[in-house]
């Protein structure tokens, strides 16, 4: 079947061909909405808060790193509220990301299509995506990495070679990506070559003025974009200010210069990308459905071995039958390589340990498979091509059963399991000091809505003891968090003996499990009447 972009507009698809990524996107979204994960993203959770204590459409809302994509969230709550559903900000924000990553697999789908000529490729390459570990890990999260992937993929779209040049829609999208996270700012020399490559008949004339309307379109939206942003929340309206502004960071966010360290997680990343889960979260969360799916991917196997080993028969399925003749792959080629390379060169040294912002190049990675499918001449890559279904099919029941299945389960999350059970404790009738801003806070202040949390940002024992009088005189009850534990024990040596004397017959809860580490002690004035509970713990599993 042949591209029709007159008929078929922005898609490069006949509006018959759209029903095939219509039914995959509809497929998607509804698997994905199936099962929402609940290890949660910690971004995910800090955003949900503060869209859900923000009481208007306010500045506090921005901030540089992802600049718009809390303002989006919020009107997408306030609309929902306000439709009349009763919901909290997190379970918005997947279900936005669960959408917008469907629609992704919508629009893939239709460049596949027009670069390739194949349906049959660009459905394998799009289910590809769309099941992948981490892709599908975060379309279920509350996570700013799906919408700006969604307009980088717009972004290459408008830059498959057979399209008329587009560049002010091309910086349009581009700038988009950004102001939802500044990680797609590596996307701009793809951009680049995209272009050139799109503009290969033309002069260098009109090609040189083609690449300055991307590159000024870019930076001056963009520009806006920040500097309406930063003169909404800050006050000193400077360049260095400004400077300093946009480039904010987490103090673990720096550059990493270990090559081996680098290079192996590198490759681990690239891997996880692809396959994630592990099978003892899946073991106790469904153990007989476990079972069942490793002898399906058993089989699967089997097969996979059968069809790559297996002599092919003449005028059997393939790829390259869609179009006629195969064309030069060197057009979509170059701006996929540059794409891939951007981001491995700049996440090789900038947080390598973080799969997830290898999301911003998990499209060109599946384009440069669709090159290699769809034009490989010898036996391995016709076999590849024959078993490319099955290995679809594995990756993504494999990811099911171990990692999407499971972690939406309360079984294989315990942390979720200790904060919903504060939250039972607590009733909204708590005060808790906290002294990290740290994603563990942050889990149990979501999940605990009512509770409030007071910051100690200069402990101090004799304003505690202060407070603890006012707030039991008011009605309330108040409770110590890990932080505040670790901050005042290593401000004052006599800290465990004032804990000890202060929470005599109280109420104490812990939690260790890799990654987390809870413990919550409830405290009393000195001339409170110690009446409460037999101390209680509740332990990892």
């Amino acid at each position: 079947m042949t591209g029709n972009r007159d008929s078929a507009g922005i898609f490069n698809v006949s509006r018959h061909a759209l029903l095939t990524p219509c039914l995959i996107a509809s497929a998607t979204c509804a698997v994905y909405l199936a099962a929402p994960t609940k290890n949660y993203f910690f971004d995910g959770l800090k955003f949900a808060q503060s869209i859900e204590d923000s009481k208007s459409l306010s500045p506090a809302l921005i901030d540089p790193n992802h600049l718009i994509y809390r303002v989006v969230g919020y009107l997408v709550f306030r609309a929902s509220v306000g439709a009349g559903l009763h919901v909290r900000a997190l379970s918005v924000l997947q279900s936005l990301s669960s959408f917008v990553a469907a629609l992704t697999t919508f629009l893939f789908f239709c460049t596949m299509c027009g670069a390739f000529g194949s349906p049959r490729l660009a459905a394998v390459l799009t289910l590809l995506l769309g099941f992948s570990a981490t892709w599908w890990k975060f379309a279920t999260d509350a996570d700013c990495y799906i919408p700006s992937v969604f307009f980088l993929v717009i972004c290459f779209h408008l830059l498959l070679p057979e399209r008329p040049s587009r560049p002010w829609l091309v910086a349009a999208a581009h700038s988009t990506a950004m102001v939802f996270h500044q990680i797609a700012l590596p996307f701009f020399p793809a951009a680049l070559v995209g272009l050139l490559t799109q503009t290969a008949g033309q002069s260098w004339r009109r090609r040189l003025a083609t690449l300055l309307v991307y590159v000024s379109g870019t930076i001056l939206l963009t520009s806006i974009a920040y500097t309406l942003g930063f003169s909404l929340t800050q006050e000193e309206h400077r360049l260095p200010a400004f400077l300093r502004w946009i480039t904010t960071r987490a103090p673990d966010a720096t550059f990493r210069f270990s090559l081996r360290n680098n290079l192996l997680l590198s490759l681990r990343g690239n891997v996880r990308l692809f396959l994630g889960g592990r099978v003892n979260f899946a073991a106790a969360a469904m153990p007989e459905f476990t079972v069942i799916s490793i002898v399906v991917l058993t089989i699967l196997f089997l097969l996979l071995s059968v069809l790559i080993v297996r002599p092919r028969r003449r005028g059997g399925p393939s790829y390259t039958r869609d179009r006629g003749p195969r064309e030069n792959s060197a057009p979509l080629l170059w701006p996929s390589v540059t794409w891939v390379v951007a981001y491995l060169v700049f996440l090789f040294f900038w947080l390598p340990q973080d799969t997830y912002y290898r999301l911003f190049y998990l499209p060109a990675i599946l384009t440069l498979l669709g090159v290699f499918l769809k034009y490989a001449n010898d036996r391995v890559g016709s076999e590849i091509r024959r078993a490319m279904p099955v290995a679809v099919a594995i990756i993504a029941l494999s990811n099911f059963t171990f990692l999407i299945l499971p972690y939406s389960t309360l079984t294989a999350n315990p942390p979720l399991r200790f904060a919903l059970e504060m939250n039972q404790v607590w009733r909204g009738n708590a005060v808790v000091y906290y002294a990290t801003d740290s994603p563990d806070v942050w889990l149990l202040r979501y999940f605990s809505p009512g509770t409030r949390w007071l910051f100690l940002e200069d402990p101090d024992l004799g304003m505690i003891e202060k407070d603890l009088k006012r707030i039991y005189s008011e009605g309330h009850k108040v409770w110590i968090e890990t932080s505040a534990i670790d901050a005042l024990t290593s401000r004052y040596a006599n800290f465990p003996e004032w804990l000890e004397e202060h929470s005599q017959g109280t109420q104490r809860y812990q939690l260790i499990y890799p990654g987390y580490r809870f413990r919550i002690d409830q405290v009393l004035p000195l001339t409170a009447v110690r009446t409460g509970a037999p101390a209680q713990q509740a332990n990892s599993p």
